[in-house]
Protein backbone atom coordinates (compact mmCIF):
# COMPACT_ATOMS: atom_id res chain seq x y z
CA UNK A 1 0.00 0.00 0.00
CA UNK A 2 2.41 2.72 -1.04
CA UNK A 3 -0.27 5.62 -1.52
CA UNK A 4 -0.61 4.85 2.14
CA UNK A 5 2.99 5.65 3.02
CA UNK A 6 2.39 8.86 1.35
CA UNK A 7 -1.06 9.82 2.74
CA UNK A 8 -2.38 13.03 4.05
CA UNK A 9 0.70 15.63 5.38
CA UNK A 10 -2.52 17.82 6.21
CA UNK A 11 -1.62 19.36 9.18
CA UNK A 12 2.55 19.54 9.03
CA UNK A 13 2.78 20.50 5.18
CA UNK A 14 -0.18 23.16 5.19
CA UNK A 15 1.91 25.75 7.21
CA UNK A 16 4.43 24.94 3.97
CA UNK A 17 1.65 26.04 1.69
CA UNK A 18 1.30 22.94 0.38
CA UNK A 19 -1.63 22.00 -2.73
CA UNK A 20 -3.71 19.36 -2.02
CA UNK A 21 -3.89 16.79 -4.65
CA UNK A 22 -6.56 14.83 -6.38
CA UNK A 23 -9.14 12.77 -4.15
CA UNK A 24 -8.71 9.31 -3.76
CA UNK A 25 -12.18 7.12 -2.95
CA UNK A 26 -10.76 4.53 -0.37
CA UNK A 27 -13.42 2.23 -2.25
CA UNK A 28 -14.70 2.87 -5.71
CA UNK A 29 -16.65 0.12 -5.98
CA UNK A 30 -18.88 1.85 -2.89
CA UNK A 31 -18.16 0.85 0.90
CA UNK A 32 -18.53 -3.07 1.43
CA UNK A 33 -20.98 -3.80 3.51
CA UNK A 34 -22.57 0.03 2.68
CA UNK A 35 -25.64 1.11 3.30
CA UNK A 36 -28.20 2.51 0.44
CA UNK A 37 -29.64 5.84 0.82
CA UNK A 38 -28.09 7.19 3.10
CA UNK A 39 -28.67 11.04 1.48
CA UNK A 40 -26.22 13.54 1.19
CA UNK A 41 -23.02 14.01 3.27
CA UNK A 42 -24.13 16.75 5.63
CA UNK A 43 -23.34 18.63 8.36
CA UNK A 44 -24.70 17.48 11.68
CA UNK A 45 -23.65 19.41 14.33
CA UNK A 46 -26.04 20.97 16.41
CA UNK A 47 -25.70 24.79 17.35
CA UNK A 48 -26.00 22.95 21.54
CA UNK A 49 -22.64 21.17 20.52
CA UNK A 50 -19.64 22.22 22.81
CA UNK A 51 -16.27 24.24 21.14
CA UNK A 52 -13.12 22.21 21.09
CA UNK A 53 -10.12 24.54 21.63
CA UNK A 54 -12.81 27.18 21.50
CA UNK A 55 -13.74 26.56 17.93
CA UNK A 56 -16.46 24.93 16.38
CA UNK A 57 -16.37 21.41 15.91
CA UNK A 58 -17.79 20.02 12.69
CA UNK A 59 -19.77 16.73 12.31
CA UNK A 60 -20.07 15.17 9.11
CA UNK A 61 -22.82 12.75 8.44
CA UNK A 62 -23.73 10.48 6.08
CA UNK A 63 -20.54 9.70 4.57
CA UNK A 64 -20.88 6.86 1.77
CA UNK A 65 -17.67 8.14 -0.59
CA UNK A 66 -14.64 8.19 2.19
CA UNK A 67 -11.22 9.57 0.17
CA UNK A 68 -8.18 10.25 0.70
CA UNK A 69 -5.98 13.06 -0.15
CA UNK A 70 -2.18 13.03 -0.58
CA UNK A 71 -0.56 16.92 0.11
CA UNK A 72 2.59 16.62 -1.31
CA UNK A 73 5.28 20.06 -0.15
CA UNK A 74 7.04 22.21 -2.58
CA UNK A 75 9.76 20.66 -4.02
CA UNK A 76 12.46 22.42 -2.19
CA UNK A 77 10.98 21.47 1.04
CA UNK A 78 10.39 17.57 -0.15
CA UNK A 79 12.41 15.30 1.95
CA UNK A 80 10.36 12.12 1.54
CA UNK A 81 8.94 11.59 4.96
CA UNK A 82 5.06 11.20 5.06
CA UNK A 83 2.75 11.41 7.85
CA UNK A 84 -0.92 9.80 7.91
CA UNK A 85 -3.52 11.74 9.10
CA UNK A 86 -6.87 9.52 10.21
CA UNK A 87 -9.78 11.81 11.76
CA UNK A 88 -12.61 10.31 12.06
CA UNK A 89 -15.21 8.28 14.04
CA UNK A 90 -16.91 4.81 14.36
Amino acid sequence: MLVVAFMAMSISVRSFGAEPGTPIELWPNGVPGGQAGLGEEKDTTKPTDSLIAGKRLIRLGNVSKPTITVYRPPADKDTGAAMLVSPGGG
